[in-house]
């Protein structure tokens, strides 16, 4: 087999290897950010007595520990990446 063609199959299997590597820690279909984000997000009741009776969460009251717990997510999220790209493929 001629060189050139032999560098061309190594370069093409290892962009194969670290393609299949993740990008990102996923949660299902969701990175842990987007699994986040859309847990704590305000939902809009559509029953109306249901809306009059329990519609009082609000993003705004809980900020602070909302953005300690994304802090926590990101950081986790990176560490995790970190031991992933530290594995052998």
């Amino acid at each position: 087999m001629p060189a050139l063609v032999e560098r061309d199959l190594q370069a093409r299997s290892a962009v194969r290897a670290r393609r299949s590597r993740p990008t990102c820690p996923r949660l299902g279909n969701r990175s842990g950010l987007e699994w986040f984000l859309n847990q704590w997000k305000e939902h809009k009741i559509s029953d109306p007595t249901v809306a009059e009776e329990f519609n009082t969460y609000r993003f705004a009251d809980h900020k602070e520990a909302v953005i300690a717990l994304l802090q926590r997510v990101c950081i986790v999220s990176v560490e995790t990446m970190q031991i992933i790209r530290a594995m052998p493929a």
